[in-house]
């Protein structure tokens, strides 16, 4: 969306500073003799002004998504239902892509819970998850990003404790 609106501000100051140096012309005539006509100057920034908001626009429409990766679609905070796999995509300017990675990771924490007599338990633990790429869209929604923290950490604690419960500390 920033894309789009610098493109905005390059296309309206580019017209707006060539009509300005259009509405100077006359007044500058006598001073400009011999030079390039202000006219001409203020022709060609309006036309830079267009062209280089138009080249933002079009280069900005289009999104690289990285291998590993899925792409999650936002239009104006409300997430589109399919997700972008990875490769080249043409996404219209006033959509935002989020790129969601879909690769193996390892989250790794300690614990602390109670054995079956009442003993501490002290244990660290890693659970390899990854996010099914489908689903990308539907986790962005409902978790966000911190799924990790949100969603893993809290069940991977409870699965402990639950497990370590059923078993005697020695």
């Amino acid at each position: 969306m920033g894309k789009l609106i610098f493109a905005a501000i390059l296309i309206i100051g580019g017209l707006g500073l060539g009509r300005a140096l259009t509405t100077m012309a006359p007044q500058l005539h006598d001073a400009a003799r011999g030079r390039l006509p202000l006219a001409a100057i203020a022709r060609g920034v309006q036309v830079a002004g267009v062209v280089l908001g138009l080249l933002v626009i079009v280069f900005s429409s289009f999104v690289v998504v990285d291998s590993g990766s899925v792409g999650v679609v936002t239009v104006f905070g409300n997430v589109e239902k399919d997700p972008l796999f990875n490769g080249l995509h043409f996404v219209l300017p006033y959509k935002d892509v989020i790129q969601m990675d879909t690769r193996v990771q390892k989250h790794e924490a300690k614990y602390a819970a109670a054995s079956m007599d009442i003993q501490a338990v002290h244990a660290v633990m890693a659970l390899n998850f990854r996010l099914i790429g489908d689903r990308a869209p539907e986790v962005y929604r409902t978790v966000g990003l911190r799924y990790e923290q949100s969603i893993i950490d809290p069940a991977t604690a409870e699965v402990l404790k639950a497990n370590t419960a059923l078993h005697a500390a020695n």
